[in-house]
């Protein structure tokens, strides 16, 4: 797996964070169960981790793109210096002595 593949696999991993993260909460603040406390304390910590999870992937993946562009017109310049040939050699004048 590539890692602009394994940042989106990521990022979806830390959106579905969050949608469980904001269903729990509503369900909690719809039901009021015993342990409410519990409950809300969860749905922040999930709805925290998959917004972390999900920057930190998006700024991943924003780093790697330019990267590969780089390292793409580098590959390109290398192979127009190689069919261009080495530069002629300079031949080195004798000097009269």
């Amino acid at each position: 797996m590539n890692k602009k593949s394994r940042s989106g696999f990521m990022i979806i991993a830390g959106g579905y964070l969050i949608y469980t993260g904001y269903q729990l909460m509503q369900d909690v603040l719809k039901n009021d169960p015993d342990n409410k406390m519990a409950f809300m304390i969860a749905s922040i910590l999930f709805m925290m981790v998959g917004v972390l999870t999900a920057i930190f992937y998006v700024r991943a993946m924003m780093k790697a793109e330019p990267e590969e562009d780089i390292a793409e017109e580098d590959s390109e310049d290398t192979e127009e210096e190689n069919e261009a040939g080495a530069p002629d050699e300079i031949e080195e004048s004798e000097t009269p002595e």
